[in-house]
């Protein structure tokens, strides 16, 4: 309220509530209160000021105040299973501007998905994927009003996040983990392990504020535990049976083979898919070769070829310089000839078993 310093009185009463008056400042010859109003009922309130001077002349004006409600957020559900989404609804009343509202996720700015609004009634809202725990706030700006609003929510995912085991397949003798995540630990989930319908009892459970972590032992993996198996979480709250799936595959391997008149690097070792090993044929330079898919690829035939040509043609120079000598020498140049043949055809042999073991 501001007045004329040389008024004798000054008094405000509202349509409904309490108010208080209070001297702010005096400039020249004007002075200035604050004219505070409590307890309103409604939606609104009417202010009446007088102002009185010498009690001969009055003046009176009057305000309205407008009260906005806060925003009412809502959602779906606040527990969503793992992977899902959730729609949250944010709605809010209006006076004459469409307020501005910023959604966080996680301390994370994002963007609404969608809004509408009546001529009094905002609503935004927001569709999020589930794969954790979701903390959920969002701010309303009203250009009609100084300040902001907040509200907040939290949404938990429940059910099985994943299972983790060999990422490559598993060997035949080794042991190996299937570690099965389930979240919502609060709700004391019963975890379970099964393998075509056979349930399977886990070793060790894992413990951490949100997640329980069930961990599933298979010691010197034999042929019969390859397949699939499957971990499930059945949450009473909710009334729900999360599952999900690991394959346990066999690792494909190669075995380093033996190469006549050749270096071969880890020779007679057993390798897994994808290792590389070096070649040295000869005087040839040096060959890498790749376990591939449970084969070598064919540069190490084409070595093994390369030997056999080295010894045909060994056998020939041998037979052109003994032309000439005596029948002896003859005699042992053709046993020779003979073994080299012999040779070269246990070579090709060679490749062909090879070549179908891999």
């Amino acid at each position: 309220a501001v007045v004329s310093t040389q008024s004798t009185g000054v008094s405000c009463l509202p349509g409904e509530g309490e108010v208080a008056l209070q001297m702010l400042q005096t400039v020249g010859s004007v002075a200035e209160y604050a004219v505070m109003v409590s307890e309103i009922p409604g939606k609104f309130t009417e202010v009446n000021c007088t102002v009185e001077y010498d009690g001969v002349i009055s003046m009176t004006d009057s305000a309205t105040i407008h009260l906005i409600d806060e925003p009412e957020l809502s959602v779906t559900s606040w527990q969503v299973a793992y992977g899902e989404t959730a729609t949250l609804t944010m709605t809010v009343p209006y006076k004459t501007h469409i307020p501005a509202v910023h959604w966080r996720v996680n301390s994370d700015a994002t963007i609404e998905s969608s809004s509408t609004y009546t001529p009094t009634l905002y609503s935004s809202y927001l569709t999020w994927p589930v794969l954790g725990c979701l903390d959920v706030q969002v701010t309303v700006h009203h250009r009609d009003i100084v300040g902001h609003t907040n509200k907040r929510t939290s949404i938990e995912a429940y059910g099985v996040r994943d299972i983790t085991g060999p990422a490559t397949g598993a060997t035949l003798g080794a042991t190996y983990n299937l570690t099965c995540t389930v979240t919502v630990r609060s709700d004391n989930p019963q975890i379970t392990w099964s393998k075509y319908g056979i349930q399977i009892f886990p070793s060790t459970a894992l413990f951490t504020e949100q997640e329980i972590a069930s961990v599933l032992n298979i010691p010197f993996v034999r042929v019969e535990d390859y397949g699939s198996y499957t971990c499930s979480a059945e949450y009473k709250t909710v009334g729900t049976l999360s599952t999900s799936t690991f394959q346990l595959t066999q690792t494909t391997s190669c075995v380093v083979p033996h190469i006549p008149n050749a270096e071969v690097e880890r020779s007679g070792e057993i390798v897994m898919d994808g290792t590389q090993v070096t070649v040295h044929c000869g005087a040839d330079p040096t060959t890498v070769i790749t376990c591939q898919h449970g084969a070598w690829e064919d540069l190490i035939y084409e070595c093994l070829f390369e030997d056999a040509k080295e010894s045909s043609g060994t056998m020939l120079r041998t037979i052109i310089g003994t032309l000439g000598m005596l029948a002896l020498l003859a005699i042992v140049g053709l046993f020779v000839f003979k073994r080299n043949t012999v040779e070269s055809f246990v070579a090709h042999v060679y490749l062909r078993r090879n070549r179908s073991r891999c």
